[in-house]
């Protein structure tokens, strides 16, 4: 079953990508990793994000690069 886990909506965060249902933008997840924080690092500080929330911001930056034209929601398989 594929789980949305990345949300581009203008009416949120004037449509950064977040992770869905939340406010959270995905850059940020982004910058910690770029300073070498390890994603039970990001957990510490961020309670309530998953393993695989993070594992989907990735996927998404990834994607980005890849396909720069790619916009709205992405799933994770």
């Amino acid at each position: 079953m594929e789980q949305e886990f990345i949300t581009i909506d203008h009416e949120i965060m004037d449509g950064l990508p977040v992770l869905s249902g939340t406010r959270f933008p995905v850059y940020i997840i982004i910058e910690m990793l770029e300073e070498g924080l390890s994603f039970d690092d990001i957990k510490h500080e961020y309670p309530f994000l998953t393993t695989e929330q993070i594992k989907a911001a990735i996927h998404y930056a990834t994607q980005i690069v890849a396909k720069p034209t790619l916009t709205g929601t992405v799933t994770l398989n």
